[in-house]
């Protein structure tokens, strides 16, 4: 019995610190804001986020928000993660971080939201809806990951500096 009741404590404990460990920082603000549409239908809104509203490079915490504005199927988001971070990080190297966000994200509908928390370069936790789905760790990602939308040299880098809140040149 006493068996039992310390091992209930100890995943009480586990759970707890497990809950507490992936909220999302207290008192965030926004730092920018952009859309991203092809030619007529919107695809998603995104918004990021730190402690000081005012973006200071890629330091953690970062809160990437991304309303999508239709349906995306796990699997196309896995698609376009690889083909954004494919000239950016081996072939090797994203392998298992693909692998950890297919074991994760679930299909979108119009109006979800996935939010990712950078805690550090190397690691982020991901919510679906305000729901923690769970954390990506491992050497650089987080970093890449949300190079996606904020780097100059990405795809999109007029939405970068919207995000970062720097004015359209």
């Amino acid at each position: 019995m006493f068996n039992c009741l310390r091992m209930y404590s100890l995943m009480l404990l586990t759970v707890m610190s497990m809950s507490a460990f992936a909220e999302l920082p207290k008192g965030l603000r926004p730092i920018g804001e952009a859309r991203l549409s092809f030619l007529w239908y919107d695809v998603y809104q995104a918004r990021l986020f730190n402690l000081q509203g005012q973006f200071d490079g890629l330091k953690a915490p970062l809160v990437l928000q991304i309303i999508y504005r239709r349906e995306i199927s796990n699997q196309v988001l896995i698609e376009q993660t690889a083909n954004q971070l494919a000239n950016k990080v081996s072939e090797q190297e994203m392998q298992p971080w693909l692998a950890d966000l297919a074991a994760l994200w679930p299909d979108i509908r119009t109006d979800d939201q996935l939010t990712f928390h950078m805690r550090s370069s190397d690691s982020g936790d991901f919510y679906f809806n305000g729901q923690l789905l769970g954390n990506v760790e491992h050497p650089g990602f987080a970093r890449a990951f949300i190079n996606i939308w904020l780097a100059d040299d990405g795809r999109y880098s007029r939405m970068a500096k919207q995000l970062r809140g720097e004015p359209d040149s």
